[in-house]
């Protein structure tokens, strides 16, 4: 009888406290969820919601379903700026990456003196604000009184051509994030074993070899950031061109943006649906992109 009360009775644990060890990592966590949730998760739905209405001004919208999307199909600026973006993307990949890493190799390089100053050189660029980047490369690529013109006696319209205006502004891009981004790449330089590199030239790899066989497969993990960083940003570009070409675009809309459109159709038209359409295709392409190259990376072993 006493055998079956007691195997009846439940054993009651006590709550732990808020300050007991084990709310600890929730407490840890919980500014950070706060901030993702309210300053990340909100907006995006925001977004996407927006994305499917036509919301003019801060007024209730209407549902439109796709409405926003198929006006963007119809929309000619909307594919010159998909062009532009794409372009800087391209040219980012295929120029900005294996120059950040040149130059990682160059500042990682035994024998380089002021290996900090360097550094430091390569680095002040991107530490400065977009604004400030744009405005350099406006004293620079200026056609009546910029640097280059006045000082090597050209007539070159780098800002007033439909041709120029996209090369230049991607070189004031490069001159901002290429020694950024090869800080990336010298921080892997340096975890590499210098024995491994020793062994290589001992068993006669040269220099170029040596780059290509040890480098480049120990820095790849790098080289993977690098790459999404550099197709999302290509993504947000738009301090420069805006400056650059004073708000129009350029000629022939040459330096217009999949951002300069996104926030002249929320801060001039005030189109906030159109805005959030455009948007969320900026969004999905950059990811879709992102996921494509790093497959393919991935399976080049």
């Amino acid at each position: 009888m006493a055998s079956g009360t007691l195997g009846r009775l439940r054993i009651s644990r006590p709550r732990p406290s808020p300050l007991h060890p084990s709310w600890w990592p929730y407490l840890f966590l919980a500014p950070f969820l706060v901030l993702f949730v309210v300053f990340l998760m909100y907006p995006v739905a925001n977004t996407v919601i927006y994305s499917v209405e036509n919301k003019q001004g801060f007024g209730p919208g209407t549902f439109v379903g796709l409405g926003n999307y198929q006006a963007l199909l119809r929309d000619p600026r909307f594919f010159l700026a998909l062009r532009n973006s794409v372009a800087f993307t391209v040219l980012g990949l295929a120029i900005t990456v294996p120059a950040a890493f040149l130059l990682a190799l160059g500042l990682n390089a035994r024998r380089l003196r002021g290996r900090a100053a360097f550094r430091l050189v390569f680095f002040l660029p991107a530490a400065a604000s977009s604004v400030i980047g744009a405005m350099i490369g406006y004293v620079f690529f200026d056609r009546q009184y910029g640097f280059i013109n006045t000082q090597f006696g050209v007539d070159v319209p780098w800002l007033a051509s439909g041709a120029l205006i996209l090369p230049t502004i991607y070189l004031v891009i490069f001159w901002k994030y290429v020694g950024y981004q090869s800080l990336y790449f010298l921080a892997g330089l340096q975890t590499i074993d210098r024995e491994v590199i020793d062994a290589a030239l001992v068993d006669g790899a040269n220099g170029l070899q040596v780059v290509r066989y040890i480098y480049v497969p120990l820095v790849k993990p790098i080289l993977l950031v690098v790459v999404v960083l550099v197709i999302l940003g290509s993504a947000q570009i738009f301090a420069e061109p805006y400056l650059l070409t004073r708000g129009t675009g350029g000629p022939g809309q040459g330096g217009l943006t999949v951002a300069m459109m996104m926030w002249e159709a929320a801060f001039r038209q005030f189109r906030f649906g159109y805005s959030a359409a455009i948007a969320m295709v900026s969004v999905v392409g950059a990811i879709l992109a992102s996921v494509v190259a790093v497959r393919l990376l991935r399976s080049d072993t």
